[in-house]
């Protein structure tokens, strides 16, 4: 069997992370982040440098990580002593497993008492480690959350710290979210700002009437980014195929519904809207032809969308994946590509499998993902198609389950199809999505505050 050998970007990182004893590896999806830092990490363990380390990650990302321990014997110069050695020094856990709320009753002078919660390092986790890894590491840019503070709180215990993130300040389609830089930054030199004040201070042009960033100076943040990276993109790296999109235009099929729920007449189908925008998921669904109640079953509507999916998959005789949003979506979608003369596998947070695994190695001939399960780090470059049945809420999200096809790996051009049901509030989201921003709570609240699609 040929060995592996790691690419010039890769020992680049290699090279940088023994140079400066912390950095980020901004390689883009498809470039060997994980074997980079591993293969760094073994070379470590073999000269007695470091005693062990810590990965930090998504929870779907955990048994991945775990696989690679092994798909590490692949490389040239690494030994069955060396996947050993990192299966044993290694421990890789989930952002979430990081810490802990502690509750704790106080009593007050005045015979009242009260429960204070404070947030706290896991047992298993709160020592001095060797180096400190975090995969997808744009999960700590935000100042507030538990998981940037965890692994604030952890840098401090650790000399080597390795962030890794194709899109360290991206929300997706082009756009840079330099808040993000953060948490990043403050992992990699826990001294090179002291709170967040400080790095608003320096980094913030403008602020909005909430008094919330606005806009940064992009010029500096570049250069603070640029300081602690390692950048390395795909087309430097690999003659790529190229890539194409597509939106397929879908009409409404259900109207009542999508009405009766757009004028806010919901109670009828089980549905209480209780927030200024509530109603553009409902109607989001009823696209897709499904809705979910508030005592969680499902209502099913007619759709157009299903004749389009089973003519794409009836059109091409290549393996492909469809991304959806919704499980009912998923069913759905699993359900036309029988009856299409597929034979499909389900990807999504019920799967007890890696079922991506079995596809990327030639079972089934349509894998069907939800999007939080199927976006992040895995490869499906066994396909060159791939059907969007429906918006993500995440302009993230979006960006990373593109990237699964078009990766190293890919010698096919990558054809995407967006399936949006015109007319509709659909087609916002998804534009909204692909210019780089994401659909919130806030973001419907002012759609619906300006009637939009309503």
């Amino acid at each position: 069997m040929t060995r592996w050998k790691l690419a010039e970007h890769q020992k680049d990182g290699i090279y940088a992370i023994d140079s400066n004893g912390s950095i980020l590896l901004s390689y883009d999806m498809g470039l060997g982040k994980t074997a980079t830092a591993l293969m760094w990490l073994i070379r470590q363990f073999r000269i007695h440098r470091l005693e062990d380390a810590l990965v930090i990650c998504p929870a779907s990302l955990v048994p991945n990580w775990l696989a690679s321990f092994d798909t590490m014997a692949n490389f040239e110069g690494v030994g069955p002593a060396d996947v050993a050695e990192l299966k044993k020094r290694v421990k890789v856990t989930s952002f979430q497993k990081t810490y802990k709320v502690d509750k704790r009753v106080v009593k007050h002078r005045n015979g009242t008492t009260s429960v204070k919660k404070t947030t706290v390092l896991r047992e298993d986790v709160d020592k001095h480690w060797g180096a400190i890894i975090v995969d997808e590491s744009h999960c700590i840019g935000n100042h507030e959350s538990k998981q940037t503070k965890a692994c604030l709180a952890l840098a401090r215990l650790t000399k080597h710290h390795i962030l890794l993130s194709g899109t360290p300040v991206s929300g997706g389609g082009g756009s840079e979210d330099f808040s993000k830089l953060y948490g990043q930054m403050k992992f990699l030199d826990p001294d090179i700002y002291p709170d967040w004040k400080a790095f608003c201070a320096r980094y913030v042009a403008t602020y909005d009437f909430w008094g919330k960033p606005s806009s940064y100076h992009s010029k500096e943040c570049r250069r603070l980014l640029e300081d602690h990276a390692v950048v390395a993109r795909l087309e430097d790296c690999f003659d790529m195929p190229g890539k194409a999109e597509e939106s397929m235009p879908c009409e409404l099929a259900e109207k009542k519904a999508y009405n009766d729920v757009r004028r806010g007449k919901t109670l009828p189908y089980g549905v209480e809207i209780k927030a200024a925008g509530g109603q553009y998921p409902k109607m989001l669904q009823i696209c897709s032809g499904s809705m979910k109640r508030d005592d969680g079953t499902i209502m099913t509507f007619p759709c157009s969308k299903d004749a389009v999916l089973k003519s794409l998959l009836q059109g091409t005789d290549d393996a492909v994946v469809v991304f959806c949003n919704y499980r009912a979506s998923i069913d759905r979608a699993e359900s036309i590509a029988k009856e299409a003369g597929r034979d499909p596998l389900v990807f999504d947070g019920r799967s007890k499998t890696p079922t991506w695994k079995d596809f990327q190695s030639g079972k089934g001939d349509v894998l069907i993902c939800q999007y939080q399960s199927g976006g992040v780090g895995i490869d499906l470059y066994r396909s060159h198609t791939m059907v969007l049945f429906e918006p993500t809420f995440s302009s993230l999200l979006l960006t990373q389950a593109l990237a699964r096809t078009y990766r190293k790996g890919q010698e096919t051009r990558c054809m995407y199809y967006f399936l949006t049901t015109v007319k509709t509030v659909e087609e916002k989201a998804w534009e909204t999505v692909r210019s780089g921003k994401d659909v919130t709570d806030k973001l419907m609240s002012d759609w619906a505050s300006k009637g939009l699609y309503l």
